[in-house]
């Protein structure tokens, strides 16, 4: 196990903790992740994925992509949570 894929899980279990289901979604598309393979979750009142399919879809995208792209994204979520926070 490499590094950033120890690293990717305290921020896993902190956005699954801390964020809605929607800025979940947002978040790991500000930070540069590519979407396009948890597009078609969505949140309903019945029937919709939950916040856990949601993040297990941005595990797969996130385990699928090269480490120099783990170590961008990583820094970018870091960066666009610690942002949101002070604003």
């Amino acid at each position: 196990m490499n590094e950033l894929n120890v690293l990717w899980g305290p921020i896993r279990s902190l956005l699954e903790r801390e964020f809605s289901f929607n800025s979940i979604k947002e978040l790991v598309a500000l930070s540069g992740l590519d979407i396009t393979g948890i597009a078609h979750l969505q949140q309903r009142a019945s029937g919709g994925a939950t916040k856990g399919q949601l993040i297990c879809g941005v595990d797969a995208v996130y385990t699928s992509i090269p480490q120099d792209q783990k170590k961008r994204f990583l820094v970018n979520l870091t960066v666009t949570v610690h942002v949101g926070e002070i604003l």
